[in-house]
């Protein structure tokens, strides 16, 4: 009988994940997985090669399939020479060979003759392919690279984050592992803050069993670089679009739109009220700090404005560039000194809706040109402030 916490996954969530795999085998066809990092390839791929009980369940004639693990990173093939070399020592004869490609990302880039083989391979041999990939190759910006390839795309599947279940699940493998406990309290703290994302609840739990530190369970300088290296696993559009999910902005266009689909798919992002969130408050609040140090805003020869040296003052409107000039040299405005800016009323003789409704398409300029929603502050009865903006988090 298999252990409850032999697997880092919930029994359920194998089968419901694995079992598409071996569907897509025994159709004799291929596909990719995306949204696995490379750290976890070898790591759920070996998870997958050890579970025969699925197997058995959805793989008929499973005996007469052979699993091969090719991972690009380790093995060193360039050529077709190399390829039929690396097929002729590793394959049994007889068998129906399933090759499981780690590390495809580099398939995108630096390996792309390698790609071209493989695909072949699938309609010139008795071959099925599964790739894996972090990148989600179904964005429309690869379209054009990967449509020759027939094997990439005939079957798309995600792996996603884990599920509450799976998560307090894992607590409990990491808990057998090390032969260390996590009290109740700091088990829902875990699941509730990390939502999921197994190298940081891995962390944590480590951290927790090495110093029974709870103050600093999620801040501690493992955390951080762990924090790190997930965000960098992203491409430059996706940290976009999560540093302005991070700040509030709502509003999603075109390919955001396509990244937004996808990540809800994965688990990273949530509806939550009707509105999309960063699951993870942890990871939610590093990319706030991360979007808030990096930009700039500035005002340039006491005319332009400026963002990270960019030059922005189409995105605002003549009233909106005057009023940015004032309060980015002086931090804070008093209400007054904005209607006088706006439109030239020295008294109180304004509509305080007029006024908010200025402020308001502003701040929601600035949010989307990636700001935090709390960059332009609303100081009740008196004014507008930028102080807080770029302080230490």
């Amino acid at each position: 009988m298999i252990s409850r916490t032999k697997f880092s996954l919930t029994e359920k969530t194998r089968s419901r994940i694995f079992s598409k795999w071996l569907e897509l085998i025994g159709d004799k066809e291929c596909g990719s997985v995306v949204n696995l990092p490379k750290r976890d390839q070898l790591y759920r791929v070996t998870a997958f090669l050890d579970s025969p009980e699925l197997f058995k369940k959805y793989l008929k004639n499973y005996q007469e399939f052979q699993f091969l693990v090719l991972d690009l990173d380790a093995t060193p093939i360039e050529d077709e020479i190399e390829f039929a070399d690396f097929l002729k020592k590793n394959v049994e004869k007889g068998k129906f060979l399933c090759l499981l490609v780690l590390s495809a990302d580099e398939l995108l880039a630096e390996r792309r003759p390698l790609l071209s083989i493989l695909d072949r391979s699938y309609r010139q041999q008795n071959v099925s392919i599964i790739y894996f990939f972090k990148s989600n190759i179904s964005y429309s910006r690869y379209a054009k690279t990967i449509s020759p390839f027939t094997t990439l795309y005939q079957n798309l599947l995600i792996f996603p984050f884990l599920e509450d279940a799976d998560s307090r699940h894992f607590i409990k493998y990491l808990e057998k592992k090390f032969e260390k406990k996590i009290p109740k309290e700091i088990e829902d703290q875990i699941v509730k803050k990390l939502s999921g994302i197994p190298v940081l609840i891995k962390q944590a739990c480590r951290y927790f069993f090495q110093t029974k530190d709870i103050d600093d369970l999620f801040q501690h300088p493992e955390m951080k670089m762990k924090l790190q290296i997930i965000w960098d696993e992203f491409d430059d559009l996706e940290k976009k679009f999560l540093e302005k999910s991070a700040d509030g902005q709502r509003d999603f266009y075109g390919e955001d739109q396509e990244i937004k689909d996808h990540l809800l798919r994965t688990g990273i992002l949530i509806i939550k009220k009707n509105k999309v969130e960063i699951a993870s408050t942890i990871f939610k609040n590093f990319i706030s700090k991360k979007s808030r140090r990096k930009l700039s805003l500035e005002v340039l020869d006491d005319r332009d404005i400026v963002v990270n040296g960019v030059i922005v003052n189409n995105h605002f409107s003549k009233r909106e560039r005057f009023f940015l000039r004032e309060i980015i040299k002086h931090k804070r405005i008093v209400r007054d000194q904005v209607a006088n800016i706006i439109w030239n009323i020295k008294d109180s003789s304004y509509s305080d809706w007029a006024l908010d409704q200025f402020i308001s398409r502003i701040r929601k300029k600035l949010m989307n040109l990636g700001f935090a929603k709390d960059i332009l502050q609303t100081i009740k009865n008196q004014g507008f402030s930028l102080e807080s903006y770029g302080k230490k988090t």
